[in-house]
């Protein structure tokens, strides 16, 4: 009962936080030159939330960040990864988002100009995402992609990676910074509302070295795929071997 009252709080937050910075997003994200201050916005939005709700992410970063633009390659383990990668990275970024998006009141107007959506189930959409996510990197953004595609059941264990986001990264010569959510899907579980676990706490949260990409062929993405999931997966089999 307690968790399911968080999460009802949870949304209340996020719906009437919506609301009350929705104006301003109407006016800065349906203009291009509105697009760098409505980031910084939602950065700010972002962290309201996530301090009402009294979730705290703890950040350890292995190194420092490469120059924009690069390519952030995520595990996806809960809802509450896009508000902390907010937190995480403080320079402009775009998300490539999931195209049901497109129709929701609440959340379409953030995948108008800003960020990219896609349909999934189709590999001419993909292709399609990922050449406009070509063309905002040679903007100098930098781009969110979830690698496994989706939220797995049994996370934080990773599914098998996608490949678009390796050969983007060979192609336009970028770097990959892997990011290893290690415990977020503890606070906020997807499936059943009611029965899926949701709590406060510190999210816990390791940003690797980045990985470069300058010199790597066209044949090289498969290689560079099981790097980056070795490198996203080691933190988060380390935090849990440690509490055995």
């Amino acid at each position: 009962m307690i968790s399911v009252l968080w999460k009802v709080y949870a949304v209340i937050i996020l719906v009437l936080t919506l609301l009350l910075f929705y104006p301003i997003y109407f006016i800065l994200l349906n203009s291009d030159k509105g697009l760098k201050t409505g980031f910084v916005v939602i950065r700010f939005h972002a962290g309201l939330i996530l301090a009402l709700i009294g979730v705290r992410p703890r950040i350890k970063y292995k190194a420092p960040l490469p120059n924009e633009p690069f390519i952030i390659c995520p595990n996806h383990t809960s809802y509450l990864d896009i508000l902390i990668l907010y937190r995480v990275f403080p320079s402009y970024f775009i998300f490539i988002g999931k195209r049901e998006l497109e129709t929701d009141r609440f959340f379409a107007i953030f995948f108008r100009k800003m960020n990219i959506l896609v349909n999934r189930d189709s590999a001419m959409d993909g292709m399609r995402a990922l050449n406009r996510s070509a063309e905002e990197m040679k903007k100098g953004s930098s781009v969110v992609i979830f690698p496994e595609g989706t939220i797995p059941d049994n996370a934080p264990d990773l599914m098998p990676f996608k490949n678009g986001p390796f050969k983007l990264a060979i192609k336009e010569q970028v770097p990959i910074v892997p990011v290893s959510f290690i415990n977020i899907y503890k606070l906020l579980q997807i499936g059943a509302f009611l029965r899926r676990r949701g709590k406060p706490g510190i999210a816990h949260v390791v940003v690797n070295e980045p990985v470069y990409t300058k010199g790597m062929k066209g044949d090289d993405f498969l290689k560079l795929r099981d790097q980056v999931s070795a490198i996203i997966d080691h933190p988060i089999k380390t935090h849990y071997a440690d509490r055995k």
